[in-house]
């Protein structure tokens, strides 16, 4: 009890850091395995060979040459899920659910051909985040609520050139990025209440997509890094009042390729990308007054390999596509370093169904993923209070819960 009265301090302090890296149902990192658009997720998120229209945006801004004369896409993804672990290694004996949570993550992109080789678009989404509770016991007996919401919005500016006597298209993206906490735990001790935000106007996603025939389609994409400085005023931690905090989160660039075959109604597609997760090592805390010590969180992320396999059939002459796919994603998180918040240390396997209806000019699609992922994490926790404060404790940790419901709907101009 003496013990953990002397750490909570740092504890509290350093869980601020940790917000941005909070998880309920996606990948490692800050990567969200399947969003936007039901057309590509319903095929397990393939897409970077044949992606057209706004959703380039965000996939590969190569597809943008695809649009005829103008596009809009509209679409929602729900991430739904729920994590077993053990919220810090002060109480290795506390292993629990943390609250099941939904998060929606809304899309607005369109496209608009100035000429015969080059087409605009605009769009804006949420490219990342997460959000969730624990109910932790204290060593009184008593609960408190752990509570982190994080958000990071991406407004895109893109472009792309056709060279149609080759098949070839190029695209490039502009990328706006906004990033947003809050951070909230109103127990006596740590005494939790802090909002932060930062933006950055340094990214950038490139891409080109080949199809010599209408049988074979290839394509490659990447994104930049990402550093975002996040600040807030008048945050409290324990006694301590401040007048700005600030920290830094990085979202990694990411690198990815894919090939599509079409055979009179049916398409296999599959894409595999390299996600810099490893660029992710730790975070620093800081604070207006300064505190009395540094606050440092350690992440020890590696690089994250996913790969992805699509199927689609097509009926009713091309009108109605039924979609089925497979994503696998290599381990990304620390179990030497193992947080409650995040993905379990373990490769995670999804499994992706879909359908739509194309009526010409418009079209509606959904698509429904679930992701599995689990491990029993056995941690040397000796020296965590200096090192990593905010990590948890030995125990099972798993996806209870990891549903993605995703809909769609896109206009067509010809």
């Amino acid at each position: 009890m003496k013990m953990f009265a002397r750490t909570i301090p740092l504890l509290a302090l350093a869980s601020v850091v940790l917000a941005g890296t909070e998880s309920r149902a996606r990948a490692g990192g800050y990567d969200i395995p399947i969003l936007y658009t039901a057309r590509y997720a319903g095929m397990g998120g393939t897409a970077i060979s044949f992606v057209d229209g706004g959703a380039g945006l965000y996939l590969n801004p190569a597809g943008l040459g695809r649009i005829d004369k103008a596009n809009i896409d509209l679409a929602v993804s729900i991430a739904d899920g729920q994590l077993r672990g053990t919220p810090t290694f002060l109480q290795p004996e506390v292993n629990v659910k943390s609250d099941r949570v939904q998060l929606p993550f809304p899309f607005v992109t369109g496209g608009f051909r100035v000429t015969k080789f080059m087409t605009i678009g605009l769009g804006g989404y949420i490219v990342g985040g997460a959000g969730g509770e624990y109910e932790i016991p204290l060593n009184d007996g008593s609960l408190v609520t752990d509570k982190t919401e994080v958000v990071f919005f991406e407004t895109t500016l893109g472009v792309a050139f056709n060279i149609d006597k080759i098949g070839l298209r190029i695209g490039a993206g502009y990328r706006i990025t906004i990033g947003r906490l809050r951070r909230l735990r109103p127990d006596p001790i740590t005494n939790l209440d802090l909002r932060m935000r930062g933006t950055d106007f340094k990214g950038f996603r490139v891409g080109f997509q080949y199809q010599p025939n209408e049988v074979f389609s290839i394509g490659a994409t990447y994104r930049t890094k990402l550093n975002i400085n996040l600040s807030g005023g008048e945050g409290s931690a324990l006694a301590f009042e401040f007048d700005e905090v600030f920290t830094e989160l990085v979202l990694p660039s990411r690198v990815g390729g894919g090939v599509r075959f079409d055979v009179k109604h049916l398409a296999i597609a599959t894409d595999i990308e390299w996600i810099f997760n490893s660029q992710n090592q730790a975070a620093t805390f800081m604070a207006e007054p300064d505190i009395p010590f540094d606050i440092t969180n350690t992440f020890d992320w590696s690089d994250q390999l996913m790969a992805r396999l699509g199927f689609e059939y097509r009926f009713l002459k091309d009108r109605l596509p039924l979609r089925w796919g497979f994503i696998y994603e290599s381990t990304t998180t620390s179990a030497a370093f193992p947080n409650a918040f995040q993905p379990p240390p373990a490769p995670a396997y999804l499994f992706t169904v879909g359908l739509g209806y194309n009526h010409g000019p418009w079209r509606v699609d959904a698509a429904y993923g679930r992701g599995f992922s689990k491990t029993f994490v056995d941690v040397d926790t000796t020296g965590f209070i200096e090192t990593c404060p905010n990590c948890g404790g030995p125990g099972p940790y798993k996806f209870i819960t990891a549903n993605h419901y995703v809909f769609d709907f896109s206009y067509n101009w010809r």
